[in-house]
Parts: C-alpha cells; structure tokens; sequence
C-alpha cells in the first residue's frame, strides 16, 4: 500500500460481550424499564430483576458466541466491501487532488 493511502484495518472484529451489554443497557436506560416492561408485557419488577440479575450480560454473550454485533439505531452500518470501495475512491480523489498544478491564475 502507498504511503499516501488510507490505512484502514477491515478484518472482522472480535465480538466484545461486554460492549454489547453496555449498549443493551444504555439503550434500556434511554428507553426506561417501564416502556421496556409494557413492551414485552411483563412487570416493571420482572424487567428490573432481569437487569439485576443478569439477563443482558447473558444475552451479549449469546450475541457475541453468534458474532452479533449490537449497534444502537443512530448507528450507520455498511458492509467492508462497501467502506472498501469508499476508501478507494477516497485514495483516488486525494492523489488527483495533489497531483493538481498550482493556480491557474484567474482565482
């Protein structure tokens, strides 16, 4: 790769459990336990007691054993074909921009 080229890594990444917990638990704080509750037709004690023991944290497990990743809705996601072909017209663009003579004169 050229020096003046975009490094970017694009191998898969490692499932993390626990950043997946943390955005299941910061999407049910935004959300609030009870809209959660009456979401899913259960008591605001039971979604409680399933956030004190445990329910997200195995829940991210089963996510990150699958190689699912968690991303909240504001969240943008595109293959690595996709951002690999961005990143290339990206590289493109910036080697005509600096091979571009100097003024022109006019400006």
């Amino acid at each position: 790769m050229e020096s003046d080229a975009i490094a970017r890594k694009l191998e898969q990444p490692i499932v993390n459990a626990v950043e997946i917990e943390s955005v299941l638990l910061n999407r049910l704080a935004l959300l609030g336990q009870k809209a959660y509750a009456e979401f899913l037709g259960i008591s605001e004690s039971t979604a409680s007691r399933r956030k004190a023991e445990g329910h997200f944290a195995a829940l991210a497990k089963e996510l990150a054993c699958l190689g699912i990743q968690a991303a909240p809705p504001e969240a943008v996601l595109v293959s690595r074909d996709y951002l690999k072909s961005v990143e290339t017209l990206a590289d493109i663009g910036l080697r005509a921009e600096r091979s571009r003579p100097g003024p022109l004169g006019w400006e």
